[in-house]
């Protein structure tokens, strides 16, 4: 049987934070990143429940205008590539190794 867990938010956003994250934190802890090849989100919730989305582009983004009924439309078709990875924290002390888990499996090395 699996015992109750109940995170703190206060040590799981200051790890995130330190790591370049940008965080809120109010019925769960959200995360999220620009500054890595594409869009990195992460939520954990009291629980300890987590779950992590990486989005990058494809390839190059195929735009271009046109015009329909004197309005100017600009159009961009975009196809992303995401990666979603679910995981249980057992404490706060988990999150640095899971945080450097899930960067390898972004960088391809994992299954």
């Amino acid at each position: 049987m699996e015992a109750n867990i109940h995170l703190e938010y206060a040590p799981l956003v200051a790890t995130l934070r330190g790591r370049g994250w940008e965080v809120t934190a109010y019925d769960e802890v959200v995360g999220r990143r620009e500054d890595v090849p594409g869009v990195w989100t992460i939520a954990i919730d009291h629980g300890g429940r987590l779950r992590f989305t990486a989005t990058r582009p494809a390839q190059v983004p195929e735009g271009r205008r046109l015009q329909r009924d004197q309005r100017r439309y600009r159009l961009l078709r975009e196809a992303h590539v995401t990666l979603t990875v679910t995981t249980k924290l057992e404490t706060a002390e988990d999150l640095p190794a899971v945080l450097d888990q899930l960067a390898a499996f972004v960088a391809g090395r994992g299954p």
